[in-house]
């Protein structure tokens, strides 16, 4: 009897997880009083938590201490993931083999997002040269019309000589930089953003004439409001390209009639409103630039939206967004398409999702029928590269195509493709 109850006893303690609820007291022949018996039940789960926790050992520090280290090496693991082809199909045979064989290429673009060449990039130059910078995308870019990015920094050679405003980030380059930018492709820079007032007037006008000078295209910043908002036209095979920028962000030197600054919505909705308008009047395509959203988020907020649909409403084709400094969804509506960020292109950023990227390529044919080929990149201390890699494309191809319809888009030879007349 004595061993039923105890191998009873061991069952219910370490197979059901047990807990004692009563004793029944008996009385042997000599009168003595003793337990027999303990009847038993079964726990529910958060019994058995709170008895696990009771019971439990402490956890010594170096538990955590090598819990805390095994999850950095894991985190340093997955951000550095290789991320690059051996060998990159740089050609435009993939985006043409998508157009009509029988219609004409007039147009071909490429776009991309943020490009900023200051901080520990001008000091990483010294050692490598700007250049290294693009040495893995300037292939993209050959034989292209129009080559598109976001500058994302005055041109300041030595800031003693420049007032810097008062913000918490200042983001400047030293013109060394744009011989570099122009060799790897660049025609056309947008200055329309919220850093490239940082040195005041003074650095915005000084990196007006370093282009100038250099030789590259740009828009969205001028003398007054009316350069400004003036849009740069390209002839291209008959077919007439404006471009156009404007910043959305909140910022300190925008342009107005005799102030030298940057086109910005909350200048006059009018104003930026009307720049689409007249650009539309005397082109057949309009490609409008613009710095918009919340920075690390890859939700499109409710402002982007509404302005963005009525650049397409007021005549733009194709809108490109930047400075969320990460890749947004891409929403086509009527007529035109809106590609809500295109994230960082060159950066010195070091979250994992600021170092996801692309390249859109864009060919206009004959018919007036656009394809975008859009090419995932990871970028790697601050030089963005083609990647194949499973994880990273799943998530930019993810991300950009999260709000078109299936019958817009498809995804062939790791790149994402989307049939849209423009």
């Amino acid at each position: 009897m004595n061993i039923t109850n105890t191998l009873k006893k061991i069952y219910f303690i370490f197979v059901q997880r047990t807990e004692e609820i009563s004793v029944i007291n008996t009385t042997n022949a000599d009168g003595v009083r003793r337990t027999d018996e303990r009847i038993f039940k079964s726990l529910n789960i958060k019994k058995k938590v709170q008895k696990y926790i009771a019971h439990r050992y402490p956890t010594r520090s170096i538990t955590y201490a090598l819990l805390i280290a095994i999850l950095f090496a894991a985190l340093f693991t997955y951000a550095n993931l290789p991320d690059t082809r051996s060998t990159q199909n740089t050609s435009y045979e993939s985006l043409f083999a998508h157009t009509n064989p029988d219609a004409g290429s007039v147009f071909t673009a490429a776009f991309v997002g943020d490009i900023m060449l200051g901080r520990s990039l001008q000091d990483a130059s010294d050692f490598y040269g700007y250049e290294s910078y693009f040495k893995k995308t300037s292939d993209y870019f050959k034989g292209v019309d129009l080559v598109l990015g976001n500058f994302e920094n005055p041109i300041i050679n030595d800031d003693k000589e420049f007032i810097a405003t008062q913000k918490s980030i200042l983001l400047s380059a030293n013109s060394n930089c744009l011989e570099a930018i122009k060799n790897a492709g660049f025609n056309m820079l947008s200055l329309a953003n919220n850093h490239m007032m940082d040195y005041g007037v003074t650095g915005m006008l000084n990196t007006l004439e370093s282009l100038d000078r250099a030789g590259v295209a740009h828009f969205g910043a001028g003398r007054d409001v009316n350069e400004a908002k003036s849009y740069q036209l390209i002839d291209s095979n008959g077919t007439k390209i404006a471009v156009l920028g404007i910043n959305a962000v909140s910022m300190q030197g925008f342009a107005s009639k005799n102030t030298p600054g940057i086109l910005a919505t909350h200048t006059s909705e009018t104003a930026y409103l009307d720049a689409v308008s007249d650009a539309a009047s005397a082109a057949n395509v309009v490609i409008v630039f613009i710095h918009w959203g919340d920075e690390y988020t890859t939700i499109v907020s409710s402002n982007q939206r509404e302005i963005g649909r009525k650049l397409i409403d007021a005549g733009a084709d194709i809108v490109i967004g930047s400075h969320p400094h990460i890749l947004q969804p891409i929403e086509i509506y009527e007529n035109g398409i809106i590609f809500y960020s295109l994230g960082n292109f060159i950066f010195d950023q070091g979250w994992s999702r600021t170092k996801d990227s692309c390249i859109v390529r864009y060919c206009l044919d004959e018919n007036g029928q656009g394809v975008f080929e859009l090419i995932p990149l990871r970028i790697k201390n601050g030089s963005p590269a083609e990647t194949d890699n499973t994880i990273f494309t799943k998530r930019i191809f993810h991300t950009l195509m999260k709000n078109l319809p299936s019958e817009n888009y498809f995804i062939y030879n790791n790149r994402l493709y989307i049939i849209h007349p423009c």
